[in-house]
């Protein structure tokens, strides 16, 4: 092996991911900066993963690679692999992904940094060349290759007298849709009155004959540069230090009011412009961002170049310097605004400490040597985002208000000191001079006052005189608050004063009671009937759910008047309920009214925005459209961040449902991501939720055929989530029908069917035959009969099902063509062919794709017309065309339409051979 080459000839690379680093010339390994002693052979290992991170490489793949002309054991992988996993420890071992029955994948965030690489132009051009297109402009100096890429930045120098120009080339498709994106989102930024001064605008460019280009005026060095000349960031004072990193966050918070994620904040990308008394930077370099929502392009009237997907949550490193990636978008969590803030956060320590090139090491508390910026540095800086500051213009504020955080950080220390020392002699009076109490206590109440709290007291008491009005109607709202808690809730629930005391004949009661009890106040009337809804949804009554949610719109209107945030965000909750509960029609109703009001209010469009996604969402849902709906929730997650007044519920069942449409779509590593987001980013989850989400996981595990670890699980929930939340909630029906798949799944048809029907008959009693989630458990319950061959209970029950969804749905949801794929397969099975025959005409393949992506449902419905039609199988073709369809059949676990297939071939193949023995 060459120097500095791999085993395919190529450069080598110096690999970092987490705190190691990899030199694959030397196969040498450092881990915080140790290096580690190890075999030659994990080494080797390590290095082939760090050649194709991300991808699934084969058992056989990787033991050919490294034991290609030796004879070793088969456990000579397996050994490698666990050394590998030693050495790496803990931290870093996690990076390599066992992929059951594939093989194994290196994943997360690596840099790649080619070693003993000169500085060379990757699209051939040359200084002192002129540029095609801008001739009055000759190629100065190369200033950056990005990595591998075939993308440069060049400084130019013009042909006549005037200012220097910086152009971007590229010469691939990648990188010019990189060039295109950053367009889009400069031309927003520059058009942008907040952001217009603060960016860098463009001034020129070229997207249609390679090298593709942006060209920018030079506005000065980047903030690295600009650091080093003269010592200009150490001679400024810490104040000054402050305003130069509050202009740089102020310019990153507006963008972020736009919609636009930087993802690569640094200091190289902050270029510095202005005189030397008032420096003046200026963000650049949008080539990685993300534009949240693209409608504010239009409103601007700009083409949304290189921004083709609606959705790009793609977490990426790609010319990211680690030192300002966030922890979650290293371990594949999407960029968001909190990494953006991470990334500020450690600028902040850099600009504070004087030194742009050093992260934050152990003990950097000591070098800024300030609690409050320690405290503003810590936070934004969070390895976790719940734990992070939620908006850069929370860590904005906070530095603003330095000052008076200051001050009162004073009088609060002066405070506990003087009432440490007073309570220290009065421990000490009472000891000795029991009377000297009195005395030492109006001692205390004096050198309070004499900290300003008498002064505060003073202004407290202007202030309640000023408003008095405002402050009587607030204690006559919670004394209606307290009483109907008293009176309407708590001894309503007191089997001395009422017949009945269970929880819902006490919501029940109570409800009644909001208008009375708060009839001179709508928007407490409003809240409280809007709790009373998510209660009783809790308890599965629907009616109720609907009148509270009806009561909580009205009750907005009369507070705040028609069409206001606070009415609409009632009724698209109510529109989700309705989604849920098969109510299409009148769900789509109000979705559609919301959307005809075409509010412009950024902010209520924002939130309003929000929860009509998730309505849209649920109705594409109930339709069986699982990816449009995921991609509903998609957006509605990337609001989020933004939303600064929406509540952890919220938020909670937005990741929830989007996890759930993720499973439905096989995606399942993104939804168990989300599940486990929610389990460790709250720890105050109540034991319902908890099992709830574990319930998730363990759906997750059955996706994949992890028997081993769903069964546990399963059997366990069941019990729990109907202690916890009764027999007929949807989690417990949903833990019964995931066991009645997990016994199909182990081929014990007794069970499946008997989990399926306790299911089933569980939400027949209490939902109504006629409930969404009912004909979903009829179904299941008709599916199961229908593998354990007990087709003439099954087809009856799958029947009636669709029956069912037809009235329920319009148009006819993917659900009722499975039950009509389903009905044929039982039809064939019982040789009732015509009968089949009629089924399959109604059952339109697109409609089973949907409800079940990567079905083969051609091919499927292609294996069943031939089945029902004998001639098409007659003679050697016939059965070959069969076998052929046969083979090509995906996922197929159970498959009864691969055994009538073969059950065909058999006997056909037995009656040949038996007309032969009789002829002989």
């Amino acid at each position: 092996m060459k120097d500095h080459l791999n085993q395919s000839g190529e450069l080598n690379y110096l690999y970092r991911f987490g705190s190691a680093e990899f030199d694959q010339s030397r196969l040498e390994l450092r881990i915080n900066g140790q290096a580690i002693d190890a075999e030659r052979r994990p080494l080797e290992l390590l290095s082939l993963f760090l050649e194709h991170v991300g991808e699934v490489l084969t058992k056989d793949e990787l033991f050919h690679s490294l034991w290609d002309a030796e004879e070793v054991g088969e456990g000579a992988l397996a050994n490698a692999l666990s050394r590998l996993r030693r050495i790496l420890g803990s931290d870093h071992s996690s990076y390599i992904v066992t992929r059951p029955r594939l093989g194994y994948s290196f994943v997360g965030k690596v840099e790649r940094i080619a070693l003993n690489q000169p500085l060379k132009s990757a699209v051939n051009l040359e200084a002192d060349k002129p540029i095609d297109g801008r001739q009055d402009f000759l190629l100065d100096t190369l200033l950056s290759v990005a990595g591998n890429s075939s993308r440069e930045v060049w400084l130019a120098r013009p042909v006549r007298k005037g200012p220097h120009h910086v152009f971007k080339f590229t010469a691939d498709a990648d990188g010019l849709r990189q060039l295109k994106r950053e367009h889009t989102i400069s031309q927003l930024l520059s058009q942008a009155p907040s952001t217009s001064d603060s960016v860098a605008a463009i001034a020129g460019r070229n997207f249609e004959t390679p090298p593709f280009y942006l060209e920018y005026p030079f506005l000065g060095p980047d903030l690295l540069k600009w650091a080093e000349t003269d010592q200009q960031l150490r001679t400024l004072s810490r104040d000054e230090r402050l305003a130069l990193f509050l202009q740089i966050a102020d310019t990153v918070s507006a963008a972020h009011s736009m919609g636009v994620l930087h993802k690569d904040l640094k200091p190289s990308n902050i270029l510095m412009t202005g005189s030397a008394a008032a420096p003046r930077p200026v963000l650049t370099d949008f080539g990685s961002s993300h534009l949240m929502h693209t409608s504010v392009l239009s409103d601007l009237g700009i083409s949304p170049l290189g921004l083709s997907m609606t959705f790009d949550s793609a977490p990426t490193n790609q010319g990211t310097t680690l030192m300002y990636l966030a922890p979650e978008v290293w371990t594949g969590e999407s960029p968001s605004i909190q990494s953006d803030v991470f990334a500020l956060g450690i600028m902040l320590y850099q600009i504070l400490s004087g030194d742009l090139h050093q992260g934050i090491p152990p003990d950097w508390q000591s070098e800024i040597n300030d609690d409050l910026l320690n405290e503003d540095i810590r936070l934004a800086t969070a390895s976790h985002p719940s734990q992070r500051l939620q908006s850069v213009t929370e860590l904005t504020e906070r530095l603003r208000n330095l000052p008076k955080r200051r001050q009162e950080v004073i009088e609060r220390t002066e405070r506990e000191a003087y009432a440490a020392a007073m309570q220290f002699a009065l421990n000490q009076s009472r000891a000795r001079r029991p009377w000297l109490v009195a005395a030492i206590l109006s001692l205390m109440v004096g050198l309070v006052a004499s900290l300003g709290l008498y002064q505060q007291a003073i202004r407290a008491q202007k202030e309640a005189l000023a408003s008095n009005q405002e402050a009587l109607k607030q204690i006559s709202r919670a004394e209606n608050i307290n009483r109907f808690w008293q009176n309407e809730i708590i001894q309503s629930g007191n089997p001395y004063e009422r017949d009945q005391a269970s929880v819902p004949d006490v919501l029940a009661f109570a409800s009644q009671r909001v208008s009375q009890i708060f009839s001179n106040d709508p928007e407490t009337a409003a809240t409280t009937h809007e709790s009373l809804a998510k209660a009783f949804y809790g308890l599965n009554d629907f009616e109720r759910t609907r009148e509270n949610y009806l009561a909580a719109a009205e009750k907005y209107i009369e507070a705040y008047g028609p069409d206001s945030a606070q009415e609409w965000r009632a009724r698209l909750l109510l529109c989700q309920i309705m989604a849920r509960n098969g109510e299409i029609k009148e769900a789509e109703n109000i979705l559609e009214a919301y959307r005809a009001l075409r509010l412009e209010d950024n902010t209520t469009r924002s939130l309003l925005g929000f929860y009509a996604l998730r309505a849209s969402s649920q109705i594409l849902s109930a339709q069986q459209s699982w990816r449009a709906s995921a991609e509903e929730l998609e957006r509605a997650v990337a609001l989020i961040p933004v939303l600064n007044s929406l509540n952890e519920e919220d938020r909670h069942a937005t990741y929830l449902g989007l996890a759930g449409k993720y499973r439905r779509l096989k995606r399942h590593d993104e939804a168990e991501q989300l599940i486990s987001r929610i389990l460790t980013s709250d720890t105050s989850l109540s034991r319902a939720k908890v099992a709830s989400l574990r319930l998730r996981q363990a759906m997750i595990y059955l996706d994949q055929r992890q028997i081993t670890l769903a069964e546990p699980l399963l059997l366990e929930l069941k019990d729990e989530l109907a202690s916890l939340l009764g027999e007929h909630s949807l989690d417990h029906l949903r833990a019964l029908n995931q066991l009645s798949t997990l016994y199909r799944f182990k081929q014990d048809h007794d069970q499946a069917v008997q989990y399926a029907r306790q299911a089933y008959e569980i939400s027949s009693t209490y939902l109504g035959a006629n409930h969404a989630n009912t004909l979903i458990d009829q179904s299941q319950l008709g599916y199961m009969l229908h593998l354990a061959g007990l087709n003439q209970e099954a087809i009856p029950i799958m029947e009636d099902a669709i029956k069912k969804f037809r009235n329920m749905y319009s148009p006819e949801p993917g659900y009722v063509h499975m039950l009509r794929y389903l009905i044929a397969e039982a039809w064939v099975q019982e040789n009732e062919l015509n009968k089949a025959r009629r089924v399959l005409a109604e059952i339109n393949p697109d409609a089973l794709e949907t409800v079940r992506p990567g079905f083969g449902a051609e091919n499927r419905l292609g294996i069943l017309h031939m089945l029902t039609d004998p001639n098409s199988l007659d003679g050697e073709h016939g059965e070959q065309q069969l076998r052929t369809a046969l083979s090509q059949l995906g996922e197929c676990d159970p498959c009864v339409v691969y055994d009538i297939a073969m059950e065909y071939l058999e006997e056909d193949v037995t009656d040949t051979l038996q007309a032969l023995s009789d002829l002989n």
